[in-house]
């Protein structure tokens, strides 16, 4: 089918005001599915400054603390933040500090419990992400062998 080209395109062009100017911002924040890596490391960091804050920690006495401690470290050490594994570390961790700072304020281990659950949170929305790209590749038809 052709056109005639005198039809779509206009046949004068005003002379007032014709230049115009477009501001592009092309500084936008990229999303959380670009930023794996970034939200991954954050996971790690915050364990990590929760695992050297559970060494200021008196556990004498409690076994089960230190065993949980010792195990958040190793998965600190193997940079390991987003398995099944770690998130019950973590939550034993939490649960043995709780109970330790019963009644007390936080100056022991200031800060440790809000880095545990904030790697927590990133472990988790790391791992949402990754299973939420899965399945709307199976959805797509890439299925795994």
């Amino acid at each position: 089918m052709h056109r005639n080209v005198s039809q779509i395109l206009p046949s004068s062009i005003p002379t007032q005001n014709n230049h115009r100017l477009i501001l592009v911002n092309a500084e936008a924040e990229p999303d959380d599915f670009t930023r794996l890596e970034v939200l991954t490391a954050d996971a790690i960091a915050h364990a990590r400054t929760a695992s050297e804050a559970g060494k200021a920690i008196c556990t004498i006495g409690n076994r089960a603390f230190q065993y949980a401690l010792q195990e958040l470290a190793e998965h600190v050490a193997k940079r390991r933040v987003l398995s099944n594994a770690f998130l019950e570390t973590v939550d034993e961790v939490l649960g043995h500090l709780e109970r330790a700072l019963e009644g007390q304020p936080d100056t022991i281990a200031p800060g440790m419990s809000e880095d545990l659950k904030r790697s927590i949170a990133l472990s988790r929305r790391v791992t949402d992400l990754l299973a939420a790209e899965r399945d709307v590749g199976w959805h797509r038809g890439i299925r795994e062998a």
